[in-house]
Formats: C-alpha cells, structure tokens, sequence
C-alpha cells in the first residue's frame, strides 16, 4: 500500500486507505471475481484505474458487479462488458438499470446493422454511454454516423474511426465542428513532431 522514500510516505496509486489498513484495488478486484472473470480481461488496467481514483472502491466494485449482472441478460460476455458495467453503475446509479441496459442493446444492434463487420464487443462500452442520451435510440445511432461520415475523408474508414464517432456522439455540436477540432488537434501533433497516427491511436 505505500512506499517510503526521502523521508516521506507515498501512498501507492493502486491502492486506497480507510486507516492505512485497505487492500490495494487488484486485490478487490481478484477477491470479488473468479481466476478466469472477464473482469480480469481487456479492460482490467481501466478498471484498476477507475476504481483506484474513486473515494470508495468498495462500494463501487458492488455496484459494478451489480451492472454487470444486469449487462449479462443484454449482452454476450467478453472483455469489455466489466468496464462498461463499471461505467453504468457510475453513471446510471439510481436510475432503472435495465431500462438503461435494454436501450443500449438497443443502440448495439442498430450499431451493428450500420456496420456488421466493424462492429464489435468492444463497442458495448460505447453503447451503454450512449444509452444515457435523452435522444431516441435511432437519434442516437444517426448522431453516430454523422460524425462518422465526417470522419471518413481524413482518417478513412474503419473500426478506430467508427470508435472515435462513438465518442465524439457523446459531445456537444455540430459532427462537422467536432471534426474539426479533433483536426486541428490531430495536425497540431504532426506540426510538432509528435507521432500519431490514424489507426489504434483514435480510438
């Protein structure tokens, strides 16, 4: 849980303290999941991450055992289910879970019927954060493909531009003025030697 160096005590960014007495989070996640849980998969570092920052990891790994239960009568198991359970515990707590999880089955098949071959599991994270739109399930999904046709002529089209389309559904404007911004972001990288590039990176 801490370290000591330079006459200081440095509390492990993996960890979290009730009283100096807490187990570190990989910990919480191997106690509360079995050897091979998919909670121990692909988004393992995310969560690892996400639950370390919270104020109680405790509480917030039930609830996203919680949501993943909910997920499950959704979705097929994989990876990336724990990490969206995780995000819709976080952001629809309180809310009807399954309402939520019903909508972004919802949005996942539409998804899907959009572009059978790009999409994937890894795309039921989007789909649950994009379940919590006020927007109808088809508004949604259209917002999605706005943003992905403007994405097309500079990055081409393929599975990390349909990602970044999902992400950029999530903000604020027009698909037109998020283009552009993740442009002039994107440019400014390469204007400044930086190496990036326009697969694995934008997604």
């Amino acid at each position: 849980g801490e370290r000591t160096g330079m006459g200081k005590t440095v509390q492990h960014p993996l960890s979290w303290s009730q009283g100096g007495c807490s187990p570190p989070v990989i910990l919480l996640i191997q106690e509360k999941t079995g050897l091979f849980s998919n909670f121990r998969g692909a988004g393992h570092l995310a969560m690892i991450t996400l639950l370390a920052l919270s104020p109680a990891p405790e509480e917030r790994m039930a609830f996203a055992l919680q949501g993943y239960k909910v997920l499950r009568t959704r979705f097929y198991a994989s990876q990336y289910l724990p990490l969206a359970a995780l995000l819709l515990a976080d952001w629809a707590r309180g809310r009807d879970l399954d309402g939520v999880a019903a909508r972004a089955e919802e949005i996942y098949r539409r998804m899907k019927r959009e572009h059978p071959f790009l999409t994937g599991a890894e795309d039921s994270v989007f789909a649950v954060l994009l379940a919590l739109s006020p927007d109808t399930e088809q508004a949604v999904v259209d917002q999605v493909e706005v943003c992905y046709d403007a994405l097309k002529h500079p990055f081409g089209t393929g599975q990390y531009t349909q990602a970044l389309s999902h992400v950029l559904a999530l903000g604020e404007g027009s698909a037109q003025e998020k283009r552009d911004k993740v442009l002039g972001v994107y440019q400014g990288l390469k204007a400044a030697g930086r190496k990036y590039g326009a697969g694995y990176e934008l997604g």
